[in-house]
C-alpha cells in the first residue's frame, strides 16, 4: 500500500513539519536536530552540542544613543583589532595547527592529536584546535579526554 501526497498537500504539511520537528535530517526554525547514535554517551553528546554565544558590546557601542542608531537598531562600531604576540610562538602555534589539520584530512588521526595537542600546550586559548582534538578523541573511542576537549571549546568560546 502507497500513499501519494500532492505537492499542495506537501506544502500544507510543512508548517506541522517545522513545528513538530519532521525528520531527524531537516532543520527547523528553533533549532537544528542532533543525532546521536545508539551507544553514545549522553555526556558526549551534551558536550559536542553547540551553544549560542553573544559578543559583549564594545564601551563604544554601549555608549550610542538609541537615536544615533539606525532605524534596523544596529549600532555601527568601527573594528579593533587585537594585539598579537610579538615573538616565534605564534609561527609554532600556526604550524601545529595546520599539520594537525593536514593530518586530520589525510586521515591519519595520531598525528593529528599529536598536532593538535602541541598547538594547545603551545596556546591553551585556541578554540578551534580544541574542537578538532575532541572530535579526534571522539573518533578515536576516547569518551573521557572527548568531553574534556569539547568543554574546554565551549567554555573559550564564551570567553
Amino acid at each position: 500500500m502507497s500513499i501519494q501526497i500532492s505537492k499542495y498537500g506537501a506544502l500544507a504539511m510543512l508548517p506541522a513539519i517545522a513545528i513538530f520537528g519532521g525528520c531527524a535530517h531537516m532543520a527547523n526554525p528553533f533549532g537544528a536536530v542532533v543525532h546521536t547514535p545508539p551507544g553514545t554517551a549522553v555526556d558526549l553528546a551534551l558536550a559536542r552540542k553547540p551553544e549560542l554565544v553573544r559578543m559583549p558590546l564594545s564601551p563604544a557601542a554601549a555608549s550610542v544613543r538609541a537615536a544615533d542608531a539606525p532605524a534596523a537598531g544596529v549600532a555601527k562600531v568601527p573594528a579593533v583589532e587585537p594585539d598579537l604576540p610579538r615573538d616565534e610562538s605564534v609561527g609554532r602555534v600556526a604550524d601545529a595547527y595546520s599539520r594537525g589539520n593536514f593530518c586530520m584530512q589525510a586521515g591519519n588521526d595520531a598525528d593529528a592529536i599529536t598536532a593538535f595537542e602541541e598547538t594547545v600546550k603551545l596556546d591553551p586559548t585556541f578554540t578551534e584546535a580544541w574542537q578538532n582534538l575532541a572530535a579526534l578523541y571522539e573518533k578515536r573511542g576516547d569518551e573521557k579526554k572527548a568531553v574534556e576537549a569539547y568543554k574546554r571549546a565551549k567554555k573559550l568560546a564564551k570567553e
